[in-house]
């Protein structure tokens, strides 16, 4: 391209543009969406209870553009003044909150390097926790007990994991999973449907007694 007032001529021209790029903003998480709350005893419960029906009481509900948002509003702001946050990074729910401090009062004695202190932590959390496990499975056993005997949960909480099997079975004799249904029956019109025939089958002939009279020497 040649540039204007240059030594040649040319008819082509220099376009020049100004472009505004408009990068989008990172989405920053919204951590109150994955606040998880330990189960309140008694005394937490009750203090949920009393800040829940007092934030009721002082709200004028008239000046409300939307009722069900402020009452989720309440139900998070009285969650978060009574009761007690489960850490992001703890998975299972039947850890107490005594149990998660002993925890983390053995990972730093990790990181220092204070391998008598890690021993004697570590077996005070496998009895604590193993009975916090066996309390919390009790009491989903009682849920369902009050929910007349559905022997379905109980069961489903016993059983391992098995897949799911149909009722179509190979020439083996074995269960057929449907992932390998279309295996299978390919297997069975190349070998028994489609099969070729070496020779005819041979035919049964009846055979009738002789009526002729045999001659008596």
């Amino acid at each position: 391209m040649t540039k204007p007032g240059s030594a040649f001529e040319s008819d082509h021209k220099c376009n020049t543009a100004d472009i505004h790029m408009k990068i989008a903003k990172k989405k920053e998480k919204e951590n109150e969406q994955n606040l998880k709350y330990r189960k309140p005893n008694e005394q937490q419960e009750e203090r949920f209870n009393i800040c829940l029906a007092e934030k009721i009481t002082n709200t004028n509900w008239k000046e409300q553009e939307s009722i069900f948002k402020k009452w989720a509003e309440m139900i998070l702001e009285a969650a978060e003044e009574t009761l007690s946050k489960m850490p992001p990074n703890q998975k299972q729910p039947y850890i107490s909150e005594e149990s998660w401090n002993l925890l983390e009062q053995k990972w730093d004695a990790n990181e220092k390097g204070n391998d008598d202190e890690v021993k004697r932590l570590d077996k005070i959390i496998r009895d604590k926790i193993r009975k916090e496990k066996q309390e919390y499975r009790l009491a989903q056993l009682e849920e369902i007990d009050e929910q007349g005997y559905k022997w379905d949960g109980i069961k489903l909480m016993k059983k391992k994991f098995s897949p799911k099997y149909c009722k179509f079975k190979d020439k083996d004799g074995k269960h057929v999973p449907v992932k390998e249904y279309a295996d299978r029956a390919a297997e069975y019109l190349r070998d028994v449907q489609w099969k070729k025939t070496e020779s005819a089958p041979p035919q049964n002939k009846k055979t009738f007694p002789s009526t002729k009279k045999q001659d008596k020497g």
